[in-house]
């Protein structure tokens, strides 16, 4: 998840809640910024087309898939 937390966007992983270290001015800096580490990012298909859900996933929970 990405969340604004005193004034600044941190980015969480879904599936551990793992925080990423660096924080971003915008929320497209921090969905730039988690690509860039190699995080990734998926639209969840349960959620229905009206309200849009995505889970990020850091490198360790990747590889344990």
């Amino acid at each position: 998840m990405i969340s604004k937390s005193y004034g600044a966007y941190v980015v969480v992983c879904d599936i551990c809640g793992e925080e990423m270290e660096e924080t971003f001015g915008t929320f497209q800096d921090a969905v730039d910024g988690l690509k860039k580490e190699g995080w990734t990012s998926e639209e969840d298909e349960f959620i229905g087309a009206s309200s849009r859900s995505w889970v990020n996933a850091c490198l360790d929970c990747q590889e344990a898939e």
